[in-house]
């Protein structure tokens, strides 16, 4: 895997783009 991307980092863009997509369907 590569190793430049945080696992932190990806958690919050995941808890977003999540975030998002239920702000857009409401």
């Amino acid at each position: 895997s590569y190793g430049y991307i945080p696992s932190s980092f990806a958690g919050v863009v995941l808890v977003v783009v999540l975030v998002m997509f239920l702000i857009g369907r409401f």
